[in-house]
Parts: C-alpha cells; structure tokens; sequence
C-alpha cells in the first residue's frame, strides 16, 4: 500500500484550444479550419517530488493537434492567432504559458515552410517549423513568397507549463488557456 505524500497534491489541469468559427473573418474568406480536437485535457497533475525551488516551471506533456484549413478558391491563405499573451507566448492559467510550435505543413499536398507574415519581407524564408503566439500571423511559403492554394494542413505541438507555485494549493485548482485560429484567404 502506497501512502500518498501530502505535499503532492493532484490538481485538475486542463488547456482548452478554441476555434470560433462564425468569425466575420472567416466568412468574408470562404475558409474554413478544422482541429483533430479543440479540447485538451490533461487531468489531475502531481506537484513534482524532489527538491524544487518555488521559482521552478513544470512542463505538461506536448500534445499534437492536426490542423485543416480549407478555402473554396485558390489564394494566398493565412491563420491568424488571438489569446492572451504572456512573455511572448500564449498565456495558461495565471502565471504559467503555453508554447506553441507549427510544423509539417502541407499545402495541396506538397511540403512548404511556414513563416510570420512581418517577418517574410526581411527573411524571404519559411521554416519547416515555427514557434508561433497569439498576436502572430502565420503563412505557408514557398520561393521566399506566401504560397497559394486551396488546403494547408499542418501540425500544431502545444506544451504547457506552469511555475511550481500555481501547482501548490490546498484546493483542486483548473488551469486553463484559450486559443483562436482564424484563416483568411487573399
């Protein structure tokens, strides 16, 4: 019999990503974004054992969501994501951030690289991957130009992480953080 270590505490922690899809954006665009999921969960967490300083993060474990963006024509497609900011990256619960990382993008099925729109005049490159945050712009990019198509389809990898100090509470305690994708086609 295990008897359980009353500085652990298991804490109810979950990360909901959420696609608004009747955005004015959208609809003006005639494109459309599908998630494989737009919730994740990731259940009770344990405060890690050991020696910590309270300053300490703690990473959650990274989750892959496929994203699909469909256009009716062919056009320049670009996702734009909105949330709270924290340090640069998406914001979760009260201290802690998510980061997310685009990668394996396809558009019409053929490999192209992503890049932040601000960022294409200076560099004129798409990476395979990109970290990205709310408040980013987001491209496929072939040639050094934003590429046209009708379908991109891309994955998103997505790790939480919160600071030692929001994980110690007396009371179970949801941690959670909100993500918009919008898709526009030029």
């Amino acid at each position: 019999m295990t008897i359980p270590d009353p500085r652990r505490k298991l804490l109810p922690v979950s990360l909901l990503l959420l696609l608004l899809g009747c955005s004015p954006h959208l609809l003006a665009s005639d494109c459309e974004i599908t998630l494989s999921s737009q919730h994740l969960d990731y259940g009770p967490q344990q405060h890690p054992s050991g020696a910590v300083t309270p300053q300490a993060r703690h990473l959650l474990d990274r989750r892959e969501v496929r994203l699909n963006a469909n256009c009716l024509a062919d056009s320049a497609i670009e996702l734009s994501l909105h949330g709270p900011v924290q340090s640069n990256r998406m914001k979760f619960s009260d201290q802690g951030q998510v980061s997310i990382q685009m990668s394996r993008a396809q558009l019409d099925g053929r490999p192209v690289g992503l890049a932040r729109l601000s960022d294409l005049g200076a560099t004129g490159v798409g990476l395979e991957s990109l970290a990205s945050a709310p408040g980013d712009i987001i491209v496929p990019v072939e040639g050094g130009l934003p590429a046209r198509g009708k379908s991109l389809v891309l994955s998103l990898e997505i790790v939480p992480e919160l600071p030692l100090s929001d994980m110690r509470s007396r009371d179970a305690k949801t941690h959670e953080g909100q993500l918009r994708i919008d898709v526009s086609a030029t």
